[in-house]
């Protein structure tokens, strides 16, 4: 197969037919509710174990609100504070994000300090992107798609990366055309889940 740098890039990757596998959550056959007391008490402990985390987490940040109205701790403060946030996981940086986007009820300052929440949040590894696509589309998905191995933004659910997409046509001719493949993080599906519950 050989590059053509000049076609369009694309925001959605189209696998080659024989190829093609869906990823999309909705997707994704639903989990059946299991009943049974293991499995109610294991839920039960990882949201416990959640919350517990969380408190470390906000607590200390909670307890030292004042520090961000001295001029010499606000600067500090805001980074732990947009910091925390990153820890906490994709259903508080949705959060951090929309507050960011609300000026009249949060105060520029706030907005300023948590807008780079919008399309820098914090990348996973090539490496785990890797598995992930070994994981959706076999060994060998690296023959028919050439991604760059940095992403071009990273978000609180998932990163996107630059590529190119090998397909054949019916003729049996092969050609590149630009593609961006998105990539769901590691785990993020059941941290939500947990956030919800």
């Amino acid at each position: 197969c050989e590059s053509s740098p000049s076609a369009t890039f694309l925001t959605k990757p189209m696998p080659p037919a024989a190829l093609q596998h869906s990823v999309a959550a909705e997707d994704v056959p639903s989990r059946k509710a299991d009943t049974s007391v293991v499995a109610t008490v294991w839920r039960s402990l990882r949201l416990i174990l959640r919350a517990l985390y969380l408190s470390a987490l906000f607590g200390p940040l909670i307890l030292t609100l004042p520090l961000r109205n001295w001029h010499v701790t606000s600067d500090a403060w805001w980074r732990w504070c947009v910091h925390t946030f990153e820890l906490s996981g994709a259903l508080l940086i949705k959060l951090a994000q929309w507050s960011s986007s609300r000026p009249d009820l949060f105060g520029e300052r706030a907005c300023d300090r948590f807008k780079h929440l919008q399309d820098a949040a914090r990348p996973h590894s090539w490496s785990q992107t890797a598995r992930c696509i070994e994981a959706t589309f076999d060994a060998g998905w690296d023959r028919w798609l050439h991604l760059e191995r940095t992403p071009i933004g990273s978000g609180c659910i998932a990163q996107v990366y630059k590529g190119e997409l090998c397909e054949v046509d019916e003729l049996g001719a092969e050609s590149w055309r630009p593609v961006a493949a998105k990539v769901i993080h590691p785990g993020v599906r059941d941290r939500i889940e947990q956030d919800m519950s």
